[in-house]
Formats: structure tokens, C-alpha cells, sequence
């Protein structure tokens, strides 16, 4: 039996800039240590999403966070480079979201397609905490960040990881 399949061409996928944006902080390693859970999770998450992606349509690039934030890759259609930025990370430090939330959505500006929807998943197990702030305060930046995203047109998914999400 073969069986064959037509694609509507009328019916089009937005294309798509889209930065990850992965916890490393110390917590994300308390449900585990051999693997670090739950940040095992999410690099594996990580790879099952971008693996639902089209290199023709989309850009994926990669922000990992503890203390501080790093770009671990640009905007890119070469997943398989994207998914080596982040394989070897591992846990350890505070939790600057606001500092990654500023890095992915710099990125996306930066470097995002013109026509794309622009997209952050920031996948974290809890609060921001960083040394120079209250947890107050490092909730407030935090969310100011995510709101100068919002304000460029951005959207922000946020998924909760681990048994004490929080």
C-alpha cells in the first residue's frame, strides 16, 4: 500500500526567531546530580523542540543563565550546531533571569528574521535570586525585562522544570 501526501500550499507556517533560554543555576541540579536533574530535562527538552523545527522556517538560537547569562548560540537553521551549544553545560550558581530574559531578547532583535514571530521559552525551575539583589528585587528586573520583550513585539513561554517549580 503507498500512500501519498499533499501539502496545501495555501496554508503556510509562520516563519520563526526563536531563543531558548536555559536555567544552569545551582537549583538545577537538585532533583538529581547523576544526571543533573532537572536540567537534563530541559536540555533534553530543548532537543525534542528543536527537533519539531523547519530549517527553512525558523532560527533557533540559545541563551543558558546562572549568575550570569551567555549566548551559548546566534539565531541559526543549523540545529544540529544549536544543540551542541548547550549539550555540555551543567549546573551551578544563582538564578539572574533578568539578565537572560535581556540576552534572548537582544538576540532577537539583533538577529531575529524581520518577518518572523519572535519567541522566547525560558525553561527554569524557580524564582530569580542574584547575589547584588533581594529576591524581591530580582523578581522586579526580571519581569521588567519581560516586559521591554513583550513591548518589542515579542512573546515569552515559560516552563516550569523540576518537583519544587516554583
Amino acid at each position: 500500500i503507498l500512500i501519498y501526501l499533499s501539502v496545501n500550499p495555501h496554508i503556510a507556517r509562520e516563519n520563526n526567531s526563536i531563543a531558548l533560554v536555559l536555567d544552569r543555576s545551582g537549583s538545577m541540579k537538585e532533583d538529581g546530580t547523576n544526571p543533573e536533574q532537572p536540567l537534563t530535562d530541559a536540555k533534553s527538552g530543548a532537543t525534542t523542540f528543536i527537533n519539531t523545527l523547519s530549517d527553512i522556517k525558523d532560527k533557533v538560537g540559545v541563551v543558558s543563565y546562572s549568575t550570569t547569562a551567555v549566548l551559548n548560540s546566534t539565531l541559526s537553521s543549523s540545529f544540529t550546531t544549536v544543540k551542541a551549544s548547550y549539550a555540555s553545560i551543567t549546573a551551578g550558581g544563582f538564578t539572574n533571569t533578568g539578565s537572560a530574559i535581556a540576552l534572548a531578547s537582544g538576540e532577537l532583535t539583533t538577529n531575529g528574521r524581520t518577518t518572523a514571530k519572535k519567541v522566547i521559552v525560558l525553561l527554569s525551575d524557580g524564582m530569580p535570586n542574584v547575589p547584588s539583589m533581594t529576591q524581591a528585587q530580582a523578581t522586579a528586573d526580571a519581569l521588567a525585562k519581560a516586559t521591554l520583550a513583550k513591548n518589542a513585539g515579542q512573546i515569552i513561554y515559560s516552563i516550569g522544570l523540576g518537583a519544587d517549580a516554583n
